[in-house]
């Protein structure tokens, strides 16, 4: 009889043996998984974290440019509207026959239609062959 309670102490103590194997391997499997699990949740937030920082980033580059390129516009627009308003004045006002002062910063200059020049020379020689 004491061979066979020795043979059942021993099954026995052979089928704790595997239980306390398999829980501390299931256990260290457990926390290695667990681990990892942590460190890929961390990547998870760093990588996140660049995500938004560079959406923030692009969204705030492409509205700069943007502003950029209507400030631009606005500017060229003007400019040219500037251009145009000036070349039409000068047009009234050299058709008036009458001298036409530009200025710009300290140099002044006074212009005159050609055609004034020219209806000009010929009353003047009107004049002369009346004489």
């Amino acid at each position: 009889m004491d061979s066979i309670y020795g043979i059942a102490r021993d099954k026995a103590f052979i089928v704790l043996r595997r239980w306390r194997i398999t829980y501390y391997a299931t256990k260290n499997m457990f926390t290695k998984i667990f681990t990892v699990l942590k460190n890929i949740f961390k990547i998870k937030k760093i990588l996140f974290v660049f995500i938004a920082l560079w959406v923030i980033f692009s969204i705030g580059y492409i509205a700069r440019d943007q502003w950029q390129k209507s400030q631009f516009t606005q500017f060229q627009t003007g400019y040219q509207s500037g251009v145009a308003d000036s070349i039409s004045t000068l047009i009234n006002e050299s058709g008036k026959c009458a001298p036409v002062t530009l200025i710009e910063n300290d140099k002044e200059v006074k212009m005159i239609a050609i055609d004034c020049l020219q209806n000009s020379q010929n009353e003047q020689q009107e004049q002369l062959m009346d004489e």
